[in-house]
Order: C-alpha cells, then sequence, then structure tokens
C-alpha cells in the first residue's frame, strides 16, 4: 500500500509539472490588486512588459515575442510594444490599442514556472493582422479572399517558412526585404480601415 501511494504521489507530482496554472486575474474574476497588475518592462530592445504577478515568466515570454516586434519595427502600423492581457485598461477590447500587442497569459505557466504553449503567445500576435471589417449589425463579414490575405499577413509576420504548397507566401518572401515591409504595412492599413478591395488586390499582388 505504501509503495502504491509513494507511486501516485510520483505520478501526481509529474502531471502538475506540465499542467499549466493560472496566475492572472482574468476576464471574470475579481479585479486584481493594481499592485498584482503593475507592469515590469524589459530594459533592452523591443519592449515587453508584464504584470507583477506575472514578471517570472518575463524572460521566456520575451524570448517569444522580442523577434517578432522586431521583424515590425519600423513599419508603419506596427505595434511596438507587447504587455500582459491582466494590465489592460478596463474597457479597452483587444485589437483597439495599435501601440501593444496584448498577451494573454492565463493557463501559460507551469508548475516550475516555464510556458505552457509558445505556439499559444504567437498566436496572440493574430489581432495585429485582423482585418476589421463589420456590417452594420456588428456581424463580421467573412470573404474568403480577405481570409486568405489575413493568414497570408499572419505568416509573413510570424517569419514561418514558405512551403511548396504556400505559393503565396514563397512568392511574398522572394520580394526584396523593403518590398516586403511595404506590403505589410499596406496590409495594415487596408484591414485597419476595412478596405476590401485593397485587401483583395495584396493578396493577389503577393
Amino acid at each position: 500500500a505504501r509503495q502504491r501511494r509513494a507511486a501516485l504521489l510520483a505520478g501526481g507530482l509529474a502531471v502538475a509539472v506540465i499542467v499549466p496554472i493560472i496566475t492572472g486575474p482574468g476576464a471574470y474574476r475579481l479585479p486584481a490588486d493594481p499592485a498584482a497588475v503593475e507592469l515590469v518592462c524589459t530594459s533592452s530592445g523591443p519592449q515587453v512588459c508584464l504584470s507583477r504577478i506575472n514578471a517570472f515568466l518575463i524572460d521566456d515570454v520575451t524570448e517569444v515575442v522580442q523577434p517578432i516586434l522586431a521583424r515590425l519595427d519600423g513599419i508603419s502600423g506596427a505595434p511596438r510594444r507587447a504587455a500582459d492581457q491582466a494590465a489592460q485598461p478596463a474597457g479597452q477590447s483587444i485589437g483597439r490599442d495599435d501601440e501593444t500587442v496584448w498577451l494573454n497569459l492565463d493557463f501559460q505557466s507551469t508548475a516550475l514556472g516555464g510556458l505552457a504553449s509558445r505556439k499559444s503567445l504567437r498566436a496572440d500576435f493574430r489581432q495585429v493582422t485582423r482585418a476589421r471589417c463589420e456590417d452594420p449589425s456588428g456581424v463580421r463579414e467573412i470573404d474568403q479572399r480577405l481570409y486568405q490575405t489575413g493568414t497570408l499577413a499572419t505568416r509573413w509576420m510570424l517569419d514561418e517558412a514558405a512551403t511548396a504548397d504556400n505559393e503565396a507566401l514563397a512568392r511574398l518572401r522572394a520580394l526584396p526585404e523593403p518590398a516586403q515591409r511595404s506590403w505589410f504595412a499596406a496590409y495594415l492599413d487596408a484591414a485597419r480601415r476595412c478596405d476590401i478591395p485593397a485587401l483583395i488586390r495584396l493578396g493577389e499582388r503577393s
């Protein structure tokens, strides 16, 4: 019996190491202590700021997001920093702050303090390339061509490798770097204005 209890305890600890835990206040929990969501920021490179309660993750988060921010540096309309969503001003919706990418760190910390999913953290940058297209009723329009152009912009932003089955990304990546950056700046401008014809043309030009 003692051996079985010891085995169960060891197994439980192993699971606990990899299971993500909640650290931030979350959208539906009580307001956080102001000191807990006070921002702690990096001092070099593109700025990354986490709430104090998540500051133990700053090195891991910085390693993932700074290269993306550096890739966007100098592009008109692109964000300049990334910050912990736990410290986001009340009432401000995700994607409405052009200077900041808001990172969702709920469930991102494991028991040993590392990131649970680097992929999910990179996915938070999709808010940058999301086209803000809504009809008068507030329902977002869906057009396959817009989706394809938005996906292309996201993959370029995240510096994904071009593959044989992704000809549009391969064509875009084949352009000189200044032309690629100009394309992305034009995409951000058209997506912000929901200029559907411009977005379609950008997808066709790549």
